[in-house]
Parts: structure tokens; C-alpha cells; sequence
């Protein structure tokens, strides 16, 4: 039984961290932190587009400035 907890909660917690984050980046939130998973897998991936957001974020603001709206 403990095996299966100690794995859910390796899952698990991450996700949980990792929505908190696009919700307050989805806000707006610039500083939201941002956890640092290095994994290849899923949770991975969702990191690493949580560093990407508010970046592309930023040039789309900057764009708009300059009347080039994506």
C-alpha cells in the first residue's frame, strides 16, 4: 500500500503545483513561481511550457505596442 501512495504522490503533486501556476500565469501574475521538474515525461513538458508562457506573453504585449498584433 505505501508503495502506491509514495507513487500517486509523485504524481500527483506535481500537477496539482503545476496547475496552480497556469492558473496564476492566466491571471496574469508575472510572478508567479514557476516549479523546476526536470523530467521526460508529461509533468516535464508541462514545466517547460510554463516557462515558455510568460515569454510569449511578454513578445505578444510588445507586438501589440508596435501595431503588429499576432
Amino acid at each position: 500500500f505505501l508503495i502506491f501512495f509514495v507513487i500517486g504522490q509523485s504524481i500527483s503533486r506535481p500537477i496539482v503545483r503545476l496547475a496552480d501556476t497556469f492558473s496564476r500565469l492566466s491571471r496574469g501574475e508575472r510572478g508567479a513561481s514557476i516549479p523546476k521538474y526536470q523530467r521526460d515525461d508529461e509533468i516535464g513538458q508541462l514545466t517547460q511550457a510554463a516557462l515558455i508562457a510568460p515569454l510569449r506573453g511578454w513578445i505578444a504585449g510588445v507586438l501589440r505596442g508596435w501595431g503588429m498584433a499576432p
